[in-house]
């Protein structure tokens, strides 16, 4: 009967597909080791309690600095011992060219006193006597010559010495420097104010203090929550019904009565297992929100 009709309308069937993932910042500053030369292992000695707002310029992180410090008191050693060695060396090269210069003198003394025994006139002497002053003479300018050269090659070869010496000072000085800059790199600050987040590594753990990491690891970050995307996942059988472009509703699980509005950015072509522990088959997406609450 016509009290009985239903009107039947042509409409598009709206079906959904779970996602689950975890919330990220579009930009965030990670922290983890510091670049220190010839170290490449470090033990987390401080880490901000996850979850804590910091303000910039506040410590968050820090690294155990005891091989460093032993290395301080090494290197430390190693400078007084070459800057002994630069000062003894230059005591020496001053003594060297102090006897070198008396020598001299001693010498152009008896060259001087044979230059006036074979400047007197001939006919005062005899001609052996003659002879044998102009054969002192001769022998006086060679043994100054002697001395000068002597005098100039020790003056090169201590300079040489000298500039070895200092050579290696400058360098245990620019490992000192290092060293001391390494250590204060192990604690670090927070680049900008926000919030602590602990990162999850390949085997989705979170570091802690006492734990030991590389120096390419990260350990935690500090996200800009103006700008926040999500990494989600669907299983393999639902994947199908995924594309570009569609519209999401997200809830937090911290929040399960707020709905946040955002569109799948991006979709992974391959299907992967969901973690190392868990085998599920899964497709990946990237997740885009429209706009967020910090």
């Amino acid at each position: 009967t016509p009290e009985d009709s239903i009107r039947v309308e042509r409409r598009d069937l709206v079906t959904g597909v779970d996602v689950s993932g975890t919330l990220r910042a579009v930009e965030s500053s990670v922290l983890g080791p510091p670049q220190v030369r010839d170290m490449w292992q470090f033990k987390i000695a401080m880490m901000a309690e996850e979850g804590s707002e910091v303000a910039e310029g506040q410590p968050v992180l820090a690294f155990d600095p005891s091989e460093l410090q032993q290395r301080l008191q090494t290197k430390l050693a190693d400078l007084d011992a070459a800057r002994t060695e630069v000062e003894k060396k230059k005591v020496d090269i001053a003594v060297t060219i102090a006897n070198d210069r008396l020598a001299l003198a001693e010498v152009e003394a008896r060259l001087r006193k044979a230059r006036l025994l074979a400047d007197q006139p001939a006919d005062l002497r005899s001609g052996n006597e003659l002879r044998k002053a102009r054969l002192d003479l001769e022998l006086a300018q060679l043994e100054v010559d002697l001395v000068r050269q002597r005098i100039d090659a020790t003056r090169r070869a201590g300079e040489e010495e000298l500039g070895v010496l200092e050579a290696n000072l400058a360098q245990v000085e620019s490992e000192v420097r290092h060293i001391r800059d390494g250590i204060g790199r192990m604690q670090r600050p927070a680049p900008r104010d926000g919030i602590v987040i602990h990162v999850t590594n390949w085997r989705n753990e979170k570091k802690k203090v006492g734990d030991s990491c590389w120096v390419a690891e990260r350990v935690l970050e500090i996200p800009d929550l103006s700008r926040m995307e999500a990494d989600g996942e669907v299983e393999e059988a639902e994947a199908g019904r995924i594309r570009e472009g569609q519209s999401v509703s997200v809830r937090l699980d911290a929040h399960p009565d707020r709905e946040y509005r955002a569109v799948v950015a991006s979709i992974t072509r391959t299907v992967q297992e969901k973690s190392w522990r868990n085998p599920l088959k899964v497709v990946r997406l990237t997740l885009s929100l429209e706009e967020t609450d910090p």
